[in-house]
């Protein structure tokens, strides 16, 4: 990994309602917790490891074996509002879908899936 890879990071709740931490155009699912966090790359083989304590990555680990896909961080976001506003609300889901990914970024909005997985 890159030495001077930013360090800052995002904590998002995934589809099925675990966190994904979003960092430099990648997401990692958390994998364990011992005294600090484990988390590795979303993308099934990826060998891309991070480690966290509170709110600071102290390590990086491990080389992606795929390109960054800036914009997925956004796109986990949506579609997470997206269900929220589905049980919370009466509001026609496509109306509700409208207004969401209108505030994408276009590099979002290319890595949204079809209109029927939404």
């Amino acid at each position: 990994m890159s030495a001077n890879s930013d360090t800052s990071f995002q904590i998002l709740k995934s589809s099925k309602g675990t966190n994904k931490l979003s960092n430099d155009g990648y997401l990692y699912i958390f994998h364990r917790d011992v005294i600090k966090k484990e988390w590795r790359c979303d993308v099934r083989g990826c060998k891309a490891r991070i480690h966290s304590v509170d709110d600071s990555i102290i390590k990086k680990s491990g080389e992606h074996s795929h390109p960054q896909e800036y914009g997925k961080d956004e796109v986990t976001v949506m579609k997470d509002l997206m269900r929220k506003r589905a049980r919370e609300t009466n509001d026609d889901p496509h109306v509700a879908k409208g207004e969401t990914t209108s505030l994408l970024s276009d590099s979002a909005k290319s890595l949204l899936p079809n209109q029927h997985a939404l």
